[in-house]
């Protein structure tokens, strides 16, 4: 527990500075963020300032979407080889090798070099709690779970955010062990690194026991935990999950991966949404929800270069999954979109509609159309012109995925099979559509 503690510590300070609580506690010449001897009266009080922030301020608080990193995390590529009868992974962190037989049709041997653009190294999934802040779902300690928790499906269009945790990037701790893990699931590790086939989590994260402690070093801290009579020191906010109720994560949180790794952090996924009374009165049309927001920029991401009748049925086969089958379990169309495989979801198409759709201002002429076209779909104002469809893929960008990956993308969809049926709709293109026979 010393190395999460230390680590608590140094979050301590760079949150204060970050937050701009004002405790002044970078000013304060003793304070050491790795150890402290005896704290001075003049750092009490203002470390008592800075609690009482640090528990009441909501925005300290992870919702979905927040930025994760390790402390054995690297940015360079690792690079797998085979030489003299031995399979072998070098990187920033030094160099594992197995005996290995190479088999008569030849090994594949990629260079798994990080993609800057994949969203999903280095991003949290909430998923246990049931409160939201601004359509977002918060976390709790119990949140940890990663893809090698789950049965891993040959389509990972079909599971890849039913975890918490996908991948912080290539791991710097090598291991002989990890040549194998790492070679059987190459094609994964080249998109998102050599963490989602090494990670192991914790069973859940940690938060201070006691906030006090983490500017205090002493002979007993557990004994001077316990005996803590400072009680706001002890409580972060509780959210709602269907074993009950547990407690959040915070900024401060940290989870152990039993590899050696200290996983923390780097933002808590809130951001200051402008929807204000005063904007609403001004202009009602302008405002538009988190959720919707989502579903919009989606598809844009997804369509954007098509005609609008393309955008009106890639709308509705989107809509029609909300409530029905195995999409029962979400709670919302943007929780459909965000869990069930989406490619454009997160993509570059989808960041820079969203950034326009939260900073509206009408200069883009193509996503103002696309609200006139979707949003009545996503609000129920309009009839369903799919019949029913609620699957959708491009064969053109099909195909480029097979061919890029052939482990990860099959040359068509998993669901075009005998359960379901290609509906036509005229004026589309690009697309084809799909529903579940009757």
């Amino acid at each position: 527990m010393e190395d999460i503690e230390s680590k608590q510590k140094e979050l301590l300070l760079d949150l204060d500075e970050e937050m701009d609580w004002d405790s002044g506690l970078r000013e304060c010449p003793s304070v050491d963020a790795a150890a402290m001897t005896e704290m001075p009266d003049y750092v009490k009080e203002r470390l008592e300032e800075l609690l009482a922030d640090y528990i009441s301020d909501e925005n300290n608080y992870v919702v979905e979407g927040a930025s994760v990193t390790c402390d054995q995390m690297s940015n360079k590529p690792v690079q797998m080889y085979y030489w003299n009868g031995k399979l072998g992974i070098k990187g920033e962190g030094g160099s594992a090798e197995i005996n290995y037989d190479l088999p008569e049709n030849g090994v594949s041997l990629p260079c798994i070099e990080l993609d800057s653009n994949e969203i999903e190294i280095g991003r949290f999934h909430a998923i246990n709690s049931k409160q939201h802040a601004n359509g977002l779902r918060f976390a709790t300690i119990s949140d940890r779970s990663c893809l090698r928790d789950k049965i891993e499906k040959e389509n990972m269009k079909e599971g890849k955010d039913v975890a918490n945790l996908i991948s912080m990037g290539n791991c710097k701790i090598m291991r002989d062990s990890d040549v194998l893990e790492i070679n059987k699931r190459k094609g994964r590790a080249k998109i998102y690194g050599t963490c989602y086939c090494l990670m192991k989590p914790d069973t859940q994260w940690v938060n201070p026991m006691c906030m006090e402690s983490l500017m205090e070093n002493s002979d007993n801290e557990q004994e001077d935990e316990e005996q803590c009579s400072h009680d706001e020191h002890h409580h972060t906010m509780n959210w709602n999950t269907e074993g009950g109720q547990e407690e959040g994560l915070t900024r401060l949180s940290t989870l152990l991966c039993t590899r050696g790794g200290i996983i923390t952090f780097t933002w808590s996924g809130q951001s200051v949404q402008e929807n204000s009374e005063e904007a609403k009165e001004k202009d009602p049309d302008n405002i538009l929800s988190e959720d919707e927001i989502v579903f919009i920029a989606t598809i844009y991401g997804e369509g954007g270069i098509c005609n609008e009748k393309t955008w009106q049925a890639l709308a509705h086969a989107t809509v029609n999954r909300f409530g029905v089958r195995e999409w029962r379990e979400y709670t919302s169309v943007a929780d459909i979109i965000k869990h069930s495989g989406f490619d454009a979801y997160g993509g570059e198409n989808y960041l820079d509609a969203q950034e326009y759709l939260r900073n509206r201002d009408y200069s883009n002429e193509k996503i103002e159309r696309m609200i006139d076209v979707v949003l009545p779909i996503y609000r129920g104002e309009e009839e369903d012109i799919t019949n029913n469809a609620v699957f959708f893929y491009s064969p053109e960008a099909q195909k480029q995925l097979h061919e890029k990956d052939p482990s990860t993308y099959r040359e068509t969809p998993d669901y075009v099979n005998d359960k379901t049926e290609e509906v036509f709709i005229s004026g589309t293109e690009k697309f084809k559509f799909y529903k579940y026979k009757e």
